[in-house]
């Protein structure tokens, strides 16, 4: 396909390529793919102790709701799914749903509530105030053959001929990177 010739799901995250996930979020569906946006904490607080937004998982639920504000908008088109599948559409997050998103993934597929305070000790450390447990927002039961295809395809990334390869070519160890889609 493309540029990039005949990809499997691995050669297409190494090379970032749009095409393969394009026809990819056509075969799913714009529903399928904002159901799952949001299991990974897109489109909703995260609920960290300090103020944020929820940003949106773009799909045809989310432009129904778009449309009542703004009724000069599209409904949602078949179209739109491939540009929902790269991010793009009306897809916004922020810096954290995004760190979460790839917490999931290194966590197995359970996505836990963020935190920025572990525990809270007195003065003089004679008793803990408080003392935050992890909380598991959602288990994502994936298919631990599935997590480990993308999360080595993620390291391909920043092996030699990956997007992200130059980048961390002189990295001590090996890391799991995303670019792009």
């Amino acid at each position: 396909l493309g540029l990039h010739g005949e990809l499997d799901l691995t050669g297409a995250i190494k090379k970032s390529c749009n095409i393969y996930f394009y026809e990819t979020g056509y075969m799913l569906g714009g529903k399928t793919i904002e159901q799952w946006s949001q299991k990974f904490g897109f489109g909703q607080k995260t609920g960290i102790e300090v103020g944020e937004v929820a940003g949106s998982a773009a799909g045809p639920s989310y432009r129904e709701q778009m449309l009542v504000n703004s009724p000069m908008l599209n409904k949602w088109q078949p179209g739109d799914v491939v540009q929902a599948a790269i991010g793009q559409s009306d897809n916004t997050a922020t810096p954290l749903q995004l760190a979460n998103y790839v917490a999931t993934l290194a966590n197995g597929g359970i996505r836990y509530k963020p935190t920025l305070i572990k525990s809270i000790k007195s003065y003089d450390y004679s008793r803990t105030i408080l003392d935050n447990k992890p909380i598991i927002e959602e288990d994502l039961k994936l298919d631990p053959k599935n997590l480990q295809l993308v999360t080595t395809a993620m390291q391909a990334v920043a092996e030699e001929g990956g997007t992200a390869a130059r980048t961390f070519a002189d990295y001590p160890m090996k890391i799991a990177v995303k670019t792009g889609t």
